[in-house]
């Protein structure tokens, strides 16, 4: 355990400006009995707890949430070595245009398309940051959209109809441009042949997108196909602007997420959690290190001014490591041993979450990640019957919306974090 002296000289700077009368009258910060009767200087502790001392790990799992609730797309060729993924965005060119003349509205069937682009906004908090050619297919093979998946076109029932060509059959190029980071803002046009706009009449035509280089890897928050049109019966130099939304928008990607493997995974785009208990009824030091040995105390013989624990992120493989920072959440959960099954306990706060912050985000590179848990969430626990033994779930996630809002990498960590406690000793500790 290791062990260090933090002394509250705030605390005692403060007591010293206050008046002498008041000093003899009431006790400095608290009111009742004094927690440090005597004028006795408090002593500050913080004690780190290996995982043996406190955890009991019920397990990582995975499949809460499913591609098709995730807010956005991803677009890869061989990221890491590994990852490789299409989006699949069916456009249908309307057949006619409206529009409105001296406060009459017109609809016209015979409109001619003039220019044509493919507007790709790009999530850069998401993506490798390289100059990347974005390109995009007509998809040459009839699929379904509700669960197509890299190797199957159809996979419904009885039915299961591979792609010709693995992540999706395509057609010839129909456009394709560079995404260049920082050179001209996040959103990319793909010009489109007009003359190629016909193959996107017909209900069951579709576009893939992909990267033209390997080792890349983009998340996309927004694709439409935005069209320039001249009416038929309207002035000579009438032109409109009509923007053209998926009719259905999913991507497939190869591999799978990475399982866990006996690591802690949150997070990610199935929404990985994992579960685990925290004994917090531990023996702690009763004394600072230069007056030891001396008696421990226990949690509730202290001033508790925080409880958090430490997780020691890992490499995540197959690509899906996670690019932008990772929300992560920390809940009170009941009858543990569930395990997948372990219903979430709702709090006090608006989201649920048993950390005293509401919610961390894990930046790229951080080596260790603490998560303050809420002294009101051990206070719960002590209700809950006279035990320190808590259930707690990691998720990867933010809360509080339908879906909950995640990233496409997931988080991977040791699975023997720290509890990290820092408190403040009474003038007379109790004894065991």
């Amino acid at each position: 355990m290791h062990l260090r002296t933090l002394r509250a000289r705030a605390l005692l700077g403060l007591l010293a400006l206050l008046p002498a009368a008041a000093c003899k009258d009431k006790p400095p910060t608290f009111s009742g009995e004094p927690f440090f009767p005597g004028g006795a200087r408090p002593v500050t502790l913080e004690a780190i707890l290996p995982s043996s001392q406190f955890l009991t790990t019920v397990g990582s799992f995975s499949g809460y949430e499913t591609p098709a609730t995730f807010a956005a797309q991803v677009v890869a060729n061989q990221y890491a070595g590994a990852l490789s993924a299409h989006p699949l965005q069916r456009f249908v060119v309307p057949d006619s245009v409206s529009f409105s003349v001296n406060g009459a509205s017109i609809t016209d069937t015979l409109y001619t398309i003039t220019a044509a682009r493919l507007v790709v906004v790009v999530d850069s908090l998401g993506s490798r940051l390289v100059p990347t050619t974005i390109q995009a297919f007509p998809v040459a093979q009839r699929y379904d959209p509700r669960s197509a998946t890299w190797t199957l076109a159809v996979d419904s029932g009885a039915v299961h109809t591979p792609w010709t060509q693995p992540g999706g059959t395509k057609g010839p190029l129909l456009a394709s441009a560079v995404y260049t980071p920082h050179a001209a803002g996040d959103t990319v046009l793909l010009p489109v042949d007009t003359a190629r706009l016909r193959t996107l009449r017909v209900d069951s035509s579709s576009v893939l997108l992909a990267t033209a280089e390997p080792g890349s890897r983009l998340q996309l928050s927004n694709t439409l196909l935005r069209l320039t049109v001249k009416p038929s019966n309207a002035g000579r130099d009438t032109t409109l602007t009509v923007d053209v939304t998926p009719t259905s928008s999913i991507f497939i990607f190869n591999p799978q997420p990475p399982a866990a493997g006996g690591t802690f995974q949150a997070g990610g785009i199935l929404a990985d959690r994992t579960i685990f208990q925290v004994n917090l009824d531990q023996p702690l030091p009763g004394c600072a290190p230069a007056d030891q040995p001396c008696p421990t105390v226990t949690l509730r013989d202290v001033r508790l001014n925080r409880v958090s624990l430490l997780l020691r992120p890992l490499p995540v493989p197959l690509g899906f490591d996670p690019l932008r920072p990772l929300p992560l959440e920390l809940y009170l959960v009941g009858e543990p041993g569930l395990g997948r099954q372990a219903p979430l306990v709702p709090s006090r706060v608006s989201n649920g979450s048993a950390l005293d912050s509401l919610r961390v985000f894990q930046a790229p590179g951080d080596t260790v990640v603490e998560l303050p848990i809420t002294l009101e969430a051990i206070l719960r626990s002590q209700t809950a019957g006279d035990s320190l033994n808590v259930g707690f779930a990691l998720l990867g996630e933010v809360t509080g919306t339908n879906p909950p809002l995640r990233t496409f990498g997931l988080g991977r960590y040791q699975p023997t974090p720290r509890l990290r406690i820092i408190y403040t000793l009474p003038t007379r500790p109790s004894l065991p």
